[in-house]
Formats: C-alpha cells, structure tokens, sequence
C-alpha cells in the first residue's frame, strides 16, 4: 500500500520501518504500546523550516528580513502543510485510535500537517537533506510562488494566528495600551498577548493597522526564539 505513496512523492525508502513510522499517530501508540511518530516529526519540523528558509533566502532576494519572516510564517503553518498532505492523500495510511477514527482524525489538520512534518523528517533520516529539500521544494512550489505574487495582501493577524494554533489553543488578546489625539486624528498603540505573554506592540492611525503591526512584531519575535 505504501508502495503508491512512494510513487506519488518519487522517493523509495531503503529503510521501510521508517516510512511506516510516519504514520503512526500517538493515539494509535498508546493504544497499541508501540512507538509514534511525534520524534520524527519534531525532526522533520525543522528540516522543513531550514528548507523553507534557504530557499526564501536565495530566491527571493528583493524581500527584506520581515517579508522573508512573512512569506515562511504563511507556508510552514498549519493550513498550508494540511492541505498539501491531503494532495498526497495521506490520511489513508494514519493510524488512528478507536476514538480518533470515530472522530475523523485522518481528516483533521492538526494531525495531517503533523504526519507531513513527519514524511519529511523520515525522508532526511532515509536520504539525507539533499532528498528531504527536493521532497519540499517541489511539494511547496505552487504555494511559494502564489505568495510572492500576493504577499502584500496577506495579513499578519492571520499569520500570526496560524503559528500559535499550531502549538496552543489559547487565543490571542489585543488590548489598546494607549489612544492620544483628537477624533480627526487618533494614534493607537496596540500589545498582542498569548497565555498572558506580550508579543509584540504596534502604532497605527487605526486600531485595526496597530494590531496589523503589534502581530508583526509578535511573528519576528517568534521567529527568533
């Protein structure tokens, strides 16, 4: 069964128990007492930012360190990991717990973006980087040159949502630290908060553009952890 999926993504495993890690689930794990896939893809995780970043790095070399900041925070979420494993179809093959299946977890984006990290880190473990980066390059070229036409469209409120609900289900919070000048011609200085944390702080003639810049600031501080 795997056979096809190794068609589909023109890579042929020498090590076949490492594909087959790829997708077991921790729940499938636990209930199973068997190894999950949680260390490959803390793995593949950051081979896939490295990747995602040299290529940004060189390819894009009009764009300033917090477009570059940006354009990665927007193809190395969630979303976009998700829908490209459901391109590759991998939700056939995770194994699930009883429960999970129930739910449909083979469907969910948290789990299928998760599986993801977890192909690539095992295609470096089999093949080395040089395999795992043209794995990534070809899987994400689409989505890359679709935000270089429309990156300044896109919006950092959003970006910066992404990224935390990848790791945490606590939202955001926007608060206005301080409003000077008249009605006519307002400032606001807005601080973006997760888990009672400060991200970032933004100025804006609006409300709306200082939350724009606060979660600026809060994906560049990010990024830098």
């Amino acid at each position: 069964m795997l056979e096809n999926l190794e068609k589909k993504i023109k890579y042929k495993f020498k090590n076949k128990k490492i594909l087959e890690n790829v997708f077991i689930h921790a729940s499938y794990a636990n209930e199973k007492k068997v190894n999950s896939n949680e260390r490959v893809e803390f793995l593949g995780d950051a081979v896939l930012e490295l990747a995602i970043s040299t290529l940004l790095y060189s390819k894009f070399k009009e764009f300033p360190e917090g477009e570059l900041t940006k354009l990665r925070a927007s193809i190395v979420c969630e979303k976009t990991l998700a829908k490209n494993a459901r391109n590759l179809e991998l939700g056939r093959y995770i194994k699930l717990s009883k429960g999970e299946r129930k739910a449909s977890g083979n469907n969910r984006d948290s789990i299928l973006s998760d599986c993801l990290e977890s192909l690539i880190g095992a295609i470096y473990l089999d093949g080395g980087i040089e395999n795992s980066n043209e794995f990534i390059y070809n899987l994400l070229e689409k989505d890359m040159n679709f935000l270089k036409n429309n990156y300044k469209k896109m919006d950092y409120k959003t970006m910066l949502q992404e990224i935390i609900q990848e790791k945490s289900q606590v939202p955001l919070v926007y608060k206005v630290k301080t409003e000077k000048g008249p009605d006519h011609n307002k400032s606001f200085e807005i601080e973006v908060y997760h888990n009672d944390i400060i991200l970032g702080v933004g100025k804006g003639v609006t409300k709306k553009a200082g939350e724009q810049e606060a979660a600026k600031k809060g994906i560049a501080k990010l990024n830098r952890l």
